[in-house]
């Protein structure tokens, strides 16, 4: 374990943590040593850096805890102080509600129209950003108030998951990469003020294929590996939204981590889980609904996508796993899962290329913002490889950044 010019490094204690672990190096916690006095946090990262990547690399997470970090503005001057990460202000095509803190350059809201964390949901790890070209290497988060109850941040070391995986789901997974996400180009040429072919141009460029439907609508079409190599210490780790592309998987979840959630606080949230259309009755009856017309028509007429009736010539991640397969890789994930209870002030650093999170059920209001740094090149072409090797040289201008910059190019279309 790494030294620290004035603080120390420790692990958590299991009253620190509300679901059992046998992963007990995540996150590694970083606070002030007992005389060290005030400590200026930016200085003391700065001058740390080069420890705490190391500590990145090795834990997959770090957690500094007990120093003095009042607002985002302080969240923000910590994270630009790291030598060696890059701060991201936007991605593309970034989820509503997904949007910078007002004032601060790089600070994002974890998602401004709904809440995460502390909530009746359980499930929803992922890797940060599996649907667009932009992957952060790092996800900061800084807590400014902490749930009453529950409310934890957990994670998942995905570097273990994929070892856990049979070798004939490895050799699939790496065999090519699957389609994550479409986006129809005239929603990119509302949202980035630039043209069409301006889009269609920059995506030939760097090898994202544009498809086109019988009626004529284009969309970039994001295919993404799911495999990726660490830059560093060469790790395999199944970097994807987990939940989002394996179907069936948080259910799963929730029966194997229900016995986690015992006691009265717990009540209401045992009986969400078990019958979960009392959350939104609205949505369970509609569901109801498409299922009965599914049945007698041989397909789902309430609510076509936009790109229902085009076959794209690609597979989702998730058609990789059958249903016991996905049994299994819930209680990979159970096994790997850590989670810890937030303090006021805490500022948690989590390798992205190597650790899933989620925010965990709970009880309260709880306010976390977000810095996403160190975009990493991602090729999403059909083509491409289902394993992605990275190099230490990893850094590079966002795609979103790049479609920013379009229209304020001297001799652009717009």
């Amino acid at each position: 374990m790494e030294n620290f010019k004035n603080g120390t490094a420790r692990y958590l204690n299991d009253d620190e943590r509300m679901i059992s672990t046998s992963l007990k190096n995540i996150p590694l916690v970083i606070e002030p040593s007992e005389n060290s006095g005030e400590i200026n946090l930016p200085d003391f990262v700065a001058e740390n850096s080069r420890k705490i990547l190391s500590q990145l690399t090795e834990n997959g997470a770090v957690l500094l805890r007990g120093f003095k970090v009042d607002s985002e503005k302080d969240f923000e001057q910590t994270i630009t102080s790291i030598k060696g990460f890059q701060a991201m202000q936007s991605y593309f095509m970034a989820e509503p509600g997904r949007t910078l803190v007002e004032g601060l350059k790089y600070v994002h809201y974890t998602n401004k129209i709904y809440k995460t964390g502390g909530t009746f949901r359980l499930g929803g790890f992922h890797c940060e950003n599996y649907y667009t070209c932009d992957v952060p290497q790092f996800i900061n988060f800084w807590c400014s108030k902490p749930s009453a109850i529950g409310g934890e941040t957990g994670l998942v070391h995905m570097g273990n998951v994929y070892k856990d995986l049979n070798s004939s789901i490895k050799e699939k997974l790496e065999a090519k990469a699957f389609l994550s996400k479409l986006y129809n180009i005239k929603g990119v040429s509302k949202k980035y003020n630039v043209t069409g072919d301006e889009i269609k141009k920059v995506c030939t460029d760097l090898g994202i294929p544009v498809n086109i439907t019988p009626d004529g609508e284009e969309w970039v079409s994001l295919y993404k590996p799911s495999v990726i190599g660490h830059p560093v210490n060469s790790e395999p780790a199944l970097a994807v939204n987990i939940s989002g592309t394996v179907k069936g998987l948080d259910t799963y979840l929730k029966k194997i981590l229900i016995s986690d959630y015992s006691g009265f606080n717990w009540t209401l949230h045992r009986l969400f889980w078990r019958y979960p259309g009392l959350l939104n009755p609205k949505r369970a009856v509609k569901k109801a609904i498409s299922s009965v017309l599914k049945g007698k028509k041989g397909q789902d007429t309430s609510k076509q996508s936009p790109e229902a009736g085009y076959n794209f010539p690609a597979e989702k991640l998730g058609s990789v796993f059958s249903e016991k397969d996905i049994s299994l890789l819930a209680q990979s994930v159970r096994n790997n899962l850590i989670s810890f209870t937030w303090e006021r002030g805490d500022i948690l650093l989590v390798d992205n290329l190597q650790v899933a999170h989620a925010g965990l059920p709970g009880f309260g209001s709880r306010t976390i913002r977000a810095i996403l740094c160190n975009p990493i090149r991602i090729t999403p072409a059909a083509n491409a490889s289902g394993r992605l090797n990275l190099g230490p040289e990893i850094n590079y201008e966002s795609l979103a950044a790049t479609m920013e910059g379009l229209n304020t190019r001297q001799g652009s279309l717009v």
